[in-house]
């Protein structure tokens, strides 16, 4: 997801105040919470994102929802956000705090690609790999496409490694007509 400057700008207000708090895998384990509550479920999807909702009324059902199950900094986060009437950054800013917590971890998050779901033990081949290579942790999101007919693709920050069967195809049928 392409992050905006100004959700980049709250997560990492949020990032430092948690930070200072010591509490940013809280944080974190939250906002992923929340953001996937947002995404699944229309009802809290529609309170949220809803402008006709007042900022006060969306307030009281943080509280009232979920009161001590969230942190006060993820609470006032929320208060804030409403308050400013832009709601809509929530998934980008949380999000963007997944990046900062990702880094702050030492964790490098990238893309599988495979054909079919791939043996865990060539997985963690891959992974010791690439640590190896990006001195990182490495942490797999992974996906199936059909159509790579065999091999993968990994997607590291802006590097694509294409190892599928389809791409050698391709490279091999530009070599042919050029």
């Amino acid at each position: 997801m392409k992050k905006g400057a100004l959700a980049i700008r709250y997560a990492k207000a949020l990032f430092d105040a948690a930070q200072e708090h010591q509490k940013t895998a809280e944080i974190y384990n939250e906002l992923n919470i929340l953001a996937a509550q947002l995404e699944t479920n229309p009802g809290f999807h529609q309170l949220i994102m809803d402008k006709s909702i007042g900022a006060q009324r969306k307030k009281d059902f943080i509280a009232a929802a979920l009161g001590d199950h969230i942190s006060s900094l993820t609470r006032n986060f929320f208060y804030i956000i409403f308050d400013k009437n832009r709601e809509y950054l929530i998934p980008e800013a949380a999000a963007a705090f997944n990046d900062l917590w990702q880094t702050h971890q030492g964790i490098m998050p990238a893309q599988l690609i495979t054909a079919k779901p791939i043996d865990p033990d060539i997985e963690a081949q891959l992974v010791d790999a690439l640590k190896k290579a990006f001195a990182k942790q490495v942490v797999f999101e992974h996906n199936i496409d059909p159509s790579l007919l065999g091999g993968a693709i990994i997607t590291i920050d802006d590097l694509t490694i294409d190892g599928s069967l389809k791409g050698r195809l391709q490279r091999m049928r530009k070599e042919l007509t050029n």
